[in-house]
């Protein structure tokens, strides 16, 4: 499909890693483009501009592929202004999937974006790894843990809302 991307503005934020990280996954995928990219700042307020520079100069796109949830709400609802048919045809990815009070899964679960890319907090690692040490005292925590994102769609959104997300495997 065709991707329209907003980056967190300036360039070399903090998430300059995402857009790397994107096309390098993306880019092995036959019949994926990206279309657009454009920066966006980091709470949204200027992404409806941004989205009416998108709907300019791209006429039909897939995915829009935000590099936070607030951006990627901001151009859903621009695009529902602008263009409401192409708003029923598309998917909007964030990432964040902050699980807290008006957060991505908030957001998700409202319609205000299909997606996100939840990081899931460090405290629950550190939590699982205290609970470890404390019930094996021949447990030897590893240097490094990597922790995998969890991808939230609408169902996924709700069971999360639920049940919290799912505490990391501790070996």
């Amino acid at each position: 499909g065709r991707i329209v991307e907003l980056t967190v503005a300036p360039p070399g934020a903090p998430r300059a890693g995402y857009s790397e990280g994107f096309l390098k996954a993306t880019s092995s995928l036959p019949g994926i483009t990206l279309v657009h990219q454009a920066p966006s700042k980091m709470l949204g307020e200027d992404t409806a501009d941004r989205m009416n520079e998108v709907l300019r100069l791209q006429k039909d796109f897939e995915v829009i592929f935000a590099h936070n949830d607030l951006i990627a709400a901001a151009a859903s609802k621009a695009v529902a202004a602008a263009r409401p048919e192409l708003k029923e045809r598309i998917l909007v990815l964030g990432v964040d999937g902050n699980l807290g009070k008006g957060g991505g899964k908030e957001m998700i679960i409202k319609g205000d974006l299909d997606a996100t890319i939840c990081r899931p907090p460090l405290v629950d690692l550190a939590c699982a790894i205290i609970e470890k040490c404390l019930s094996d005292p021949l447990f030897t925590p590893k240097p490094r843990y990597d922790v995998k994102p969890v991808a939230l769609n609408f169902e996924a959104a709700i069971e999360v809302a639920k049940t919290g997300l799912p505490l990391p495997g501790i070996e």
